[in-house]
C-alpha cells in the first residue's frame, strides 16, 4: 500500500490551471523532492495532499484512506510544515512547543524531547521575536514533529535561510531518514533536492515533467557531459553540430549562449571550437561540466529553473 496515492489530480482557479492531471505514489520510507521553479504549482500539489486545497478533480488517498471519511485518523499520521508559520512574538520556544503539545494531549516531555531533536535547548526560554530565521523554521519543524508522524510534509522548508541555516535545517532532515519517516518536500533549489531526496520529481506548469532518481533522470534525459558557450554571435548551424554527436542544444538567443549535451566533453570540445571558428564566431565564456539537475530542466523546458 502506497503511503500517498493521486490519481489525476487537478485543481483549477477560475481560468487557472495549477495542477494538471498529476498521478503519483509515494512508499513508506521515500525522501521525494518535488522541484520546480515559482510558480510550477508545487504548493498546491501539497495543500490538497494535505487537505487545505480541495481538488476540482480526482484522488487523493494517504494510507489508502481518503480525508472525507478519515480526516482524524489521517491527521494523526502525519505531520506539516507550511511555506510560511507566523507564532505569537511573546512566547518563548518552550511555551509554543507544549502547546502545540498539549493539541496532541501529549505531556511537556515530549516538547523537551523536540527541543532536543531541533538543537534549541539553549534557546528554550527566549521570545519567538528574538530568534533568527532559521532558528524559527527548527521550530516550526518541531511542531510538525511532535505527533511522532509516519509521513512528513515540507514547503520550501529552507526558503530565505542563510546558507548555515539551510545546512541545519539539512541536517535536521537527514536525521528524519535514519528514522524510517517517509517525507516530501516541496523546493526550487536543485542542490537541496539532490542533496536531501533520493527520488526527485519535476514540476513545471502544473504538470509533472519526469520522475525518478537523480541519476536515472540525468541518464535519460541529460547523459554525459554540458559545454555552456556564451559567443559574439550565434547560434551555431544546428546540422554543423552533427558530427559532435550532441543529445541536445539549447540556445539563448537574447544572451546569444549555447548549452550543449554531448557523450563526452574532451572528444566533443575542439570540434565544437572549429565549428564556431568556421562560424566566424568568437567565444566569450566557456564551461564544461556534468549534467546537472539544472541542464535537465533546460532540456525539457528550454528555460532556465529561476529560483528567486
Amino acid at each position: 500500500m502506497s503511503i500517498i496515492y493521486l490519481n489525476n489530480v487537478t485543481k483549477k482557479f477560475k481560468s487557472i490551471t495549477a495542477v494538471n492531471a498529476i498521478s503519483l505514489s509515494v512508499d513508506q520510507g521515500e525522501f521525494v523532492a518535488l522541484l520546480g521553479p515559482n510558480g510550477a504549482g508545487k504548493t498546491t500539489l501539497l495543500e490538497m495532499i494535505e487537505n487545505i486545497q480541495t481538488p476540482t478533480s480526482g484522488t487523493i488517498r494517504l494510507f489508502g484512506r481518503d480525508w472525507a471519511t478519515h480526516e482524524r485518523d489521517i491527521q494523526r499520521r502525519i505531520g506539516l510544515c507550511l511555506q510560511e508559520t507566523q507564532f505569537m512574538d511573546k512566547v518563548t520556544v518552550r511555551e509554543i512547543l507544549c502547546l502545540f503539545a498539549s493539541f496532541y494531549g501529549l505531556p511537556d516531555s515530549r516538547a523537551d524531547e523536540i527541543l532536543r531533536d531541533i538543537h534549541l535547548e539553549d534557546k528554550q526560554k527566549s521570545y519567538i521575536e528574538n530568534l533568527s530565521g532559521g532558528q524559527r523554521q527548527r521550530v516550526a519543524i518541531g511542531i510538525s514533529l511532535l505527533n511522532k508522524p509516519e509521513l512528513l510534509l515540507l514547503d520550501e522548508p529552507s526558503t530565505g535561510l542563510d546558507p548555515v541555516a539551510r545546512r541545519e535545517i539539512w541536517d535536521l532532515i537527514l536525521a528524519l531518514k535514519k528514522q524510517g519517516m517517509t517525507l516530501i518536500l516541496t523546493t526550487h533549489y536543485m542542490d537541496e533536492a539532490a542533496y536531501l531526496c533520493g527520488r526527485i520529481v519535476m514540476v513545471n506548469k502544473g504538470e509533472i515533467l519526469c520522475d525518478g532518481t537523480l541519476e536515472d533522470l540525468l541518464a535519460a534525459h541529460a547523459p554525459g557531459d554540458s559545454i555552456s558557450m556564451t559567443l559574439d554571435r550565434g547560434p551555431l548551424s544546428v546540422a554543423s553540430l552533427d558530427a559532435l554527436g550532441v543529445h541536445t542544444v539549447v540556445w539563448d538567443e537574447g544572451n546569444r549562449k549555447g548549452l550543449f549535451h554531448v557523450p563526452s566533453a574532451h572528444i566533443a570540445l575542439p570540434l565544437l571550437l572549429d565549428i564556431v571558428k568556421a562560424n566566424g564566431a568568437s567565444i566569450l565564456s566557456l564551461e564544461t561540466h556534468k549534467a546537472t539537475l539544472e541542464d535537465l530542466f533546460l532540456v525539457l523546458t528550454g528555460e532556465r529553473l529561476v529560483t528567486a
